[in-house]
């Protein structure tokens, strides 16, 4: 059985952060030492707001700079370097660390940063695999048809795939009411073995 879990948004506003407090009010209530991990972060004077919300909200017991691995200006520098292996393996050494404190640990991929956004889907289904977690994608359906959902599911199932990623399912979040029925019925198509599945308007 897995000790941790990914959860990856396909763009910006997608509601990630209320699916990630809600799995991890349940992760809490059945595992003694959960942690929380992001492996990027944006810089500035203020702390990551879902670091923050989660780490009181669920009294965790670690330092802030734990929980996360790089800031966005780290990732920047990297990526313009064409580093990648530096930028993966700074992440990975940072949630190692973490990962020796805990018994499970629920990971909130990035928030499409200027430096990522182009690539971010694909960043965070390669760090899922490093860190040898299953992903549960995030989709936002506000605004969107039932074929624009249609397009992002096979998309994020085919990056996945190239990924070998071990995939959990997806929420198909803040979905127009008269598209709900629609949409229950595409995942229904699509689903893979054992995938789990939620549509929430």
């Amino acid at each position: 059985m897995s000790k941790n879990l990914y959860i990856a948004a396909t763009e910006a506003e997608s509601g990630k952060s209320l699916i990630v407090l809600g799995i991890m009010s349940l992760l809490t209530r059945h595992i003694k030492k959960v942690g929380f991990f992001r492996p990027i972060i944006r810089i500035g004077e203020e702390k990551d707001n879902d670091i923050e919300l989660v780490s009181k909200r669920f009294n965790l017991p670690f330092e802030y700079s734990s929980m996360y691995g790089i800031n966005n200006d780290e990732a920047f520098d990297l990526i313009h370097a064409g580093d990648m292996d530096s930028l993966f393996t700074a992440i990975l050494v940072k949630y190692k660390r973490l990962e020796a404190e805990c018994d499970f640990i629920l990971v909130e991929g990035t928030d499409y940063t200027d430096s990522l956004k182009l690539f971010e889907f694909d960043f965070n289904a390669h760090m899922a695999n490093n860190l040898g977690a299953p992903v549960l994608a995030v989709v936002n359906g506000k605004s969107k048809s039932v074929a624009d959902v249609s397009d992002m599911v096979q998309l994020i199932k085919r990056v996945l795939h190239r990924e070998k990623c071990s995939y959990l399912g997806m929420f198909v979040n803040r979905v127009e009411i008269k598209h709900l029925d629609e949409i229950k019925k595409l995942l229904e198509k699509f689903k893979t073995e054992n995938e789990i599945d939620f549509v929430i308007p």
